[in-house]
């Protein structure tokens, strides 16, 4: 019941208007497939007991052209997410859109993240960012996605958005997962900006990166974990 991206779906577009709306209803999918889910669920929890289920976005209806994006989002499970994605996407109506921030220092690098050990995706290296979420919708409805990036980026590198210079979104869209980026130029080099993050990763508990990298300086084996979308990104930024 899977879905693997091929060429055909891959896009990837500089953005000049996001319209994104929260809508009515439920996911389809996480009703079929509640008991499986909840199975699925208590099976990632006992490997992973540090998993939170919280209330996520996903998009059921997405146009993407001409530089706009357009979208309809309904709230679901993450349990319900973490089972569509771990079975190969099965929903093939549904796309994972998500906010990616695209941390650009002065001197010019880009910076990715590397998950923490007890998050969903341990080791795998990309922007900082994650799903969106009702808090991310107004009261009518209206999805702020500058707004939802702001967000994972305070919390996963202490950085605030209005520090950086805004320098647009891209879209990168790769089979079912969809990163809106938003381009953040900060006045700071990747080295300060690196020691800026790592002291906010020591103060916290449990901080949801291992680490913040440089893209340039990646390993091998760091680049080897980047999913496939992370890489594209990187490439239409040029670094």
């Amino acid at each position: 019941m899977g879905h693997d991206a091929g060429a055909d779906d891959v896009v990837i577009c500089e953005l000049e208007a996001l319209d994104l709306r929260l809508e009515p209803g439920r996911w389809a999918f996480e009703d079929e497939y509640g008991a499986r889910i909840a199975r699925h669920w208590d099976a990632a929890c006992r490997a992973n007991p540090a998993l939170f289920n919280g209330r996520v976005l996903m998009m059921t209806r997405c146009s993407l052209a001409g530089g706009r994006l357009e979208g309809g989002l309904v709230e679901a499970s993450f349990a319900a997410f973490l089972a569509w994605r771990d079975w190969g996407f099965p929903d093939a109506g549904v796309v994972n859109c998500f906010g990616s921030a695209a941390i650009l220092s002065a001197d010019g690098a880009l910076l990715y993240g590397e998950m923490a050990p007890h998050t969903a995706n341990a080791g795998l290296v990309y922007p900082p960012g994650g799903s969106l979420e009702p808090c991310d919708a107004d009261a009518r409805g209206r999805v702020d996605m500058a707004r939802a990036i702001a967000r994972e980026l305070g919390e996963e590198t202490g950085l605030e958005a209005r520090e950086a210079r805004d320098e647009g979104f891209v879209a990168v869209r790769e089979g079912p997962r969809l990163s809106v980026a938003q381009r953040l130029r900060f006045p700071m080099s990747a080295a300060g900006l690196v020691s800026r993050i790592g002291e906010h990763l020591d103060a916290e508990a449990e901080p949801e990166l291992a680490r913040i990298v440089s893209v340039a300086a990646l390993t091998a084996d760091e680049a080897g974990r980047m999913p496939a979308y992370a890489r594209l990104l990187a490439s239409a930024l040029a670094i």
